[in-house]
């Protein structure tokens, strides 16, 4: 009797192979593509790149990456990058600063697409962000004197709070013979002439 081995990608039952097989596409073909502006279709092929690496190189860890190591690698990028300025790095990758601080302090771990976006961004391998020691052997002057676009935070401009005018407004309402005073809402639409 045949005995059935699971391989990825292949049936256990009849063993063949569950994927679609596609033509290959020369890389003229693929900047030709309408879907991917060239920076998100270089940033594309650079990940693939990376996680290809990544794989072939799962021999060389003996267990998952640790928090500890993966916090003590995000320490030494965020101190050289931006002096140690969490918040200015969060500003940079687009991250908000609390979240860089759990990762940095060891109490949650990153997912896979930020640790990509910030290796992307930082132009580090992500092999590299992995290890701490090897990325304490790099050189960073590239990384920190780099310009780095900041991502683009949408925030609404505050508004002006005129204390005196709405106390004079609440006084004049007290003041006035309505019985009971009327609803701001009501007093508003008075206000406005609705």
């Amino acid at each position: 009797m045949r005995e059935n081995i699971a391989q990825p990608g292949y049936c256990s039952k009849c063993g063949g192979w569950l994927g679609m097989n596609l033509p290959v596409k020369s890389s003229s073909e693929l900047t030709d593509c309408s879907t991917l502006s060239k920076e998100e279709l270089h940033s594309q092929t650079w990940i693939v790149e990376v996680i290809g690496e990544l794989i072939s190189s799962t021999l060389s860890f003996n267990s998952p990456p640790a928090k500890e190591e993966i916090a003590k690698s995000l320490s030494l990028v965020i101190n050289v990058v931006t002096n140690g300025n969490i918040a200015e790095f969060g500003r940079l990758m687009g991250i908000p600063k609390n979240t860089l601080w759990m990762w940095q302090t060891g109490k949650a771990l990153p997912v896979l697409d930020i640790l990509l976006k910030i290796c992307y961004r930082l132009e580090i391998s992500l092999l590299d962000l992995l290890k701490p020691e090897q990325l304490a052997a790099k050189s960073f002057t590239k990384i920190s004197h780099k310009t780095i676009r900041r991502s683009p935070t949408l925030r609404a401009s505050p508004k002006l709070f005129e204390a005196n005018q709405v106390q004079d407004a609440l006084l004049a309402i007290l003041a006035s013979d309505n019985e009971p005073p009327l609803t701001m809402e009501n007093e508003t639409r008075r206000e406005i002439g609705v």
